[in-house]
């Protein structure tokens, strides 16, 4: 289903929603045990389910750096999703990358 561009996304919408929860459900397990102040060294960037690009950063926040080296990311692996995963704030955040 293709939308037009000023309607407006819904929850049920979202690119694999499924896989996504259990990703940052696992992201906030470690962000839970391990917490801040690690180096980005700690943490590791990888591909789930063969379709999702996992960009992970320990930083103050997340910046347009990050948004735009996971939008080459992912044009350089033909996919279409990738998040940034911040391990570097005193809560988790992540970003929806899609291309």
């Amino acid at each position: 289903m293709v939308k037009e561009p000023n309607e407006s996304y819904g929850l049920n919408d979202l690119l694999y929603k499924d896989e996504v929860y259990s990703i940052i459900s696992c992201c906030f397990e470690v962000h839970k045990i391990l917490g801040k102040g690690f180096l980005e060294a700690v943490y590791s960037d990888f591909i789930v389910f063969d379709k999702i690009r996992i960009e992970v950063k320990a930083q103050q926040n997340i910046i347009d750096k990050n948004l735009k080296q996971t939008i080459n990311y992912l044009a350089a692996s033909k996919m279409k999703l990738g998040l940034i995963v911040n391990f570097g704030e005193e809560s988790l955040k992540f970003k929806r990358v899609i291309l």
